[in-house]
């Protein structure tokens, strides 16, 4: 079950179409935690869940921009210089 865990890898694609899905689910189906026939708090529950999930997409996107800037950095070739303006000479880190 370990070695099950370590190769998983998150996907944030799969995981906002997994979480939109889910919102689309709730939002039509007549089943809810609290049924809809209930004015008010039968809609609220509605739009607390679909609030949770739009945070959560946000989220998502930023982090998977973030980790792709990440990994774009990562190539990024570096280099060091010394202070004195005469010499200028660059060395790779």
């Amino acid at each position: 079950m370990k070695n099950e865990m370590k190769s998983f890898e998150y996907n944030p694609v799969k995981a906002g179409l997994l979480v939109a899905g889910a919102m689309l689910l709730y939002a039509i189906l007549p089943i809810d935690l609290i049924p809809d026939v209930a004015v008010g708090i039968g809609q609220l529950d509605d739009a607390i869940v679909l609030t949770a999930g739009t945070i959560f997409e946000v989220v998502n996107i930023v982090n998977a921009i973030k980790q792709k800037r990440q990994v774009n950095m990562a190539d990024v070739k570096r280099y060091d210089y010394s202070e004195d303006a005469e010499d200028a000479d660059y060395e790779e880190i």
